[in-house]
């Protein structure tokens, strides 16, 4: 966290770097000394940021299953996935102006075709849009 950014393992076991900004960054070090002080866990650079009370990674199912909730207790009453975020995260990115191949690497897609399928829905809101 020192450089202002975090290493994320992702699907397939692949490493990506994330930065952060000093909001992020600040939220991630409370994070921390909570997780230290609170719950015992080790927080070490190569520790998991978030662990079940096991000290394991979450399952899919778990994160699921809490994002529901949250999503339920916020008042949310859309039905959306915790996967719905990257797809929300992709379509700011686009519609921010960054370009396909900066998605690409923000979401750790190895195939840019893969990062395409975004940039159809950001064409196809804009289209809804200008509809009306």
């Amino acid at each position: 966290i020192a450089d202002g950014s975090i290493r994320v393992v992702g699907k397939g076991k692949r490493l990506r770097v994330v930065p952060l900004g000093p909001k992020g960054k600040a939220l991630i070090e409370e994070h921390l000394r909570l997780k230290a002080e609170i719950l015992r866990q080790p927080v070490g650079p190569e520790d998991l940021l978030f662990a079940n009370r096991s000290g394991r990674p979450f399952s899919r199912h778990s994160l699921n299953r809490r994002f529901d909730f949250w999503r339920r207790r916020t008042g949310i009453q859309r039905r959306i996935g915790f996967h719905s975020l990257r797809h929300f995260y992709a379509t700011f990115l686009l519609n921010s102006g960054f370009n396909l191949a900066e998605v690409q690497r923000a979401l750790g897609h190895s195939n840019i075709g893969i990062t395409g399928r975004y940039l159809h829905l950001t064409e196809s809101t804009r289209e809804k849009v200008t509809a009306v």
